[in-house]
């Protein structure tokens, strides 16, 4: 007998659980958690949203975002043992991917396994926000160790004085979980095909994914899937992105067995957990998500909103096709249609519909 269906007939023992094994949900701003200047040749600074350092919940994936001056340069890394996934959240970065130059406009995104070298270079004339994940962490470490602490809102105070050593930590990238293509075996003395094996890289483009319309007169708008085990050969995480049309919502709900992380690309609105308060949300705005703990967000009634969310272990990929309808590139709205019922049962392990209203 599965531990739902133990629980669903056993409601002592579910209440019991779900006091233990709760998690917290928490709106974080645009400043995150925390702030770090960076070294040249990048400048500028960097948040962190998510990582073990600042204390969310979770030691298994960093986020934050680096906010880069205009002809500022992310320098080329290499991952060893990471995997990453940078979003462009506002501006123009130009990426050099293994030796190939391309541009990446807001919603385009990297996604890079290891072994693959990869740089940024602010190619507009604006600041580029720029939305970085690892998995796992040691990038959260590696940026305080070579950045210096900045509060909330504050200005760059003209020159910042950094050790040489972080000067040169910083530019060269050399670190457990980043450094130059030949490291691994460099370090650990280790000489076999394992060691070199390079992972995957590619661009994902803003309309890049399967892409589906929501359903229910509340949802409108559409969900489409950028990473996830059934595109990429990691089994840890789901990326997706979904689109709200002014005044709609992410229906209230619950993840059993998922962590999540959602990031506001573009719009406002408000986010809410269980019967909480309404915690207002903007661009750059994130949402943290335990297990169990029930929440929605909404898009303000004058304007739509972007919502690119990380999903751990991922789950939701097959249920968002099921329950929504094909959707391209420049197709018109779908006409309103039902929630599809029948695809909840496979998914009620991992995301609960709740049917009454959180107001």
């Amino acid at each position: 007998m599965t531990q739902s269906i133990e629980l669903e007939e056993n409601p002592a023992r579910a209440a019991r659980f779900l006091a233990e094994n709760k998690g917290i949900g928490l709106v974080i701003g645009r400043e995150g958690l925390a702030s770090f200047w960076l070294p040249a040749p990048t400048g500028g600074y960097v948040t962190f949203h998510h990582s073990p350092s600042v204390g969310t919940p979770s030691n298994t994936w960093c986020m934050g975002v680096y906010f880069v001056p205009a002809g500022g340069v992310i320098p080329a890394r290499c991952y060893m043992r990471t995997t990453g996934y940078y979003s462009v959240v506002a501006g123009q970065a130009e990426l050099v991917l293994e030796g190939k130059t391309q541009i990446l406009e807001p919603g385009d995104s990297l996604y890079v396994e290891r072994l693959n070298e990869h740089s940024f270079r602010n190619s507009g004339s604006g600041e580029l926000e720029l939305l970085w994940q690892t998995w796992y962490t040691g990038a959260d470490v590696f940026i305080e160790e070579c950045g210096i602490p900045r509060k909330a809102g504050e200005k760059q105070p003209g020159e910042i004085a950094f050790t040489p050593e972080q000067s040169s930590r910083w530019a060269e990238a050399k670190d457990w979980w980043a450094g130059p293509l030949a490291s691994p075996n460099a370090l650990h003395g280790i000489n076999n095909s394992h060691a070199t094996r390079r992972g995957e890289a590619f661009v994902v483009r803003r309309e890049d994914g399967s892409s589906s319309w929501s359903p229910g007169e509340d949802m409108q708008g559409f969900i489409t899937q950028k990473i996830s085990p059934f595109n990429t050969a990691q089994q840890q995480f789901g990326i997706h992105w979904q689109y709200l049309h002014t005044g709609m919502q992410i229906p209230p709900h619950l993840h059993m067995r998922n962590e999540e992380m959602l990031f506001v690309m573009d719009g406002h609105g408000y986010a809410q957990f269980d019967d909480g308060e309404k915690v207002p949300i903007e661009q750059g705005s994130s949402v943290w998500v335990g297990r169990y703990v029930r929440h929605t967000m909404v898009a303000a009634p004058d304007t739509t909103m972007n919502i690119q969310f990380t999903i751990t272990p991922p789950s939701l990929d097959v249920f968002f096709t099921d329950m929504g309808k094909p959707r391209k590139p420049g197709d018109p709205q779908a006409d309103i249609f039902p929630i599809d019922e029948s695809a909840f049962p496979a998914l009620k392990q991992s995301w609960i519909p709740y049917e009454g209203q959180l107001d």
